[in-house]
């Protein structure tokens, strides 16, 4: 399914746009001076954006070095949380990601995982929860089949960038469970951003979630330890006999005071190796349940290792990059194939854009182009008559950027 996101690099599309043999050779001086504008406009617009959130966050942000000011009445915690999430979703919209739905949620919490573990989430341990996503791809990966005696190779979907945003519940809630070990601080607020995380394992980025063992995993380790069991309960069990048998024995013979000959001592000592053999025995195979755990938790953490991008504060400067990239790729884009394709009616821009991509980038793409038209018109580059648009000459659009940008400077 065609996404909004473009997933290609600002620099290299530009260099595609101002070297396309329809824009005229003596203008594309002006155009690449222009996207340079357009480039710096946007950047000063987003540090704005930036210096709003990181505001906002700071009064949630568990990772700050920062101390209060003494005597100063900070705002509230929720005051800030509202203001940080109104300010994050628009950002990530504008960054082109889109939110998860509870149905894909959903699916993701009941559907197979890709990797060898199963993961537990809690999610009424979340106060608040919003998770989004872009990218969506599909590659091929391998799995074990059949207990590991077979690699299979299937289809998987990614979601190429994650995002979780979240609030815990508050200590109150966890007193129900007071033996439980929690890995985060209660009432704490997290935003994490993630690559490559295969939709059918989107659990696997909450941090709570829990490592489990599947049914067929239970199988592998105690079918082969009930098998191997049954000879040792019988040998404890003969033992175990032959100390009630002499016990009888003891009792009926004279009591405490009967002298043990060398077949009692022998029963003895067989009943308490068979006791042995047994602790031994459920001492090794809970050794190998802790083992294969130990394991599934080593293989989560290394995924996750490599997949985590960023956390809290940090996740603002990256994505803040991300949206500057896209309403700038926008922006280029809908001016161009104005340049070169229009006037144009909205609908016959948008047919352009998407044609392009699809035939010169073998890329399918829902070009926003309603949002892009009203950056171009927002930024002085186009121009509406009736339901046609009317692009600024790159000429004069150096210019009118120009005296924008001075605008701000002054």
């Amino acid at each position: 399914m065609p996404e909004h996101f473009i997933p290609f690099h600002r620099a290299d599309l530009i260099r595609l746009a101002s070297t396309d043999p329809r824009l005229p050779e003596d203008q594309r001086p002006a155009f690449t001076a222009a996207c340079t504008l357009i480039t710096q406009l946007f950047h000063h617009e987003f540090h704005q954006r930036l210096e709003q959130l990181k505001e906002a966050f700071a009064p949630l942000d568990p990772n700050s070095e920062a101390r209060p000011i003494p005597g100063e009445v900070a705002a509230s915690k929720d005051e800030s949380r509202t203001r940080l999430w109104a300010s994050f979703r628009e950002l990530l919209t504008r960054a082109n990601f889109t939110a998860v739905s509870d149905a894909e949620l959903q699916h993701a919490l009941n559907a197979e995982s890709v990797f060898d573990v199963k993961l537990h989430t809690k999610l009424d341990d979340f106060a608040e929860l919003m998770i989004f996503a872009r990218g969506r791809r599909r590659r091929q990966e391998s799995v074990k089949r059949r207990f590991g005696t077979k690699i299979t190779m299937i289809d998987v979907d990614y979601f190429e960038r994650a995002v979780i945003c979240l609030r815990f519940q508050e200590a109150a809630h966890f007193t129900a469970t007071p033996k439980r070990k929690l890995p985060f601080t209660a009432g704490a607020t997290t935003i994490k951003l993630f690559e490559n995380v295969p939709v059918a394992d989107l659990e696997m980025v909450f941090p709570n979630s829990e490592v489990r063992m599947r049914a067929k995993d239970h199988a592998i380790l105690w079918i082969p330890a009930i098998l191997g069991g049954i000879g040792v309960v019988i040998k404890a069990g003969l033992g175990i006999v032959a100390i009630a048998l002499l016990a009888w024995s003891m009792i009926s013979s004279g009591g405490p005071d009967h002298k043990l000959g060398a077949a009692e001592w022998a029963a003895i000592s067989a009943g308490a190796l068979g006791l042995l053999a047994i602790g031994g025995f459920v001492f090794r195979q809970w050794g190998r349940f802790k083992n294969k755990k130990i394991a599934f938790m080593q293989s989560l953490s290394q995924s996750l290792y490599f997949k985590n991008l960023d956390n809290n504060a940090g996740v603002f400067h990256r994505l803040i990059d991300d949206a500057e990239e896209e309403e700038v790729k926008e922006a280029v884009l809908a001016w161009f194939f104005l340049l070169i394709c229009g006037p144009a009616t909205m609908a016959q821009l948008d047919d352009c854009v998407e044609q392009w991509f699809e035939r010169k980038l073998g890329t399918k793409l829902d070009f926003e182009v309603d949002d892009a038209l009203a950056k171009v018109e927002r930024l002085g580059l186009a121009t509406r008559d009736g339901d046609r648009w009317i692009p600024v000459q790159p000429t004069n659009g150096v210019a009118v950027l120009g005296d924008r940008w001075r605008s701000l400077a002054g």
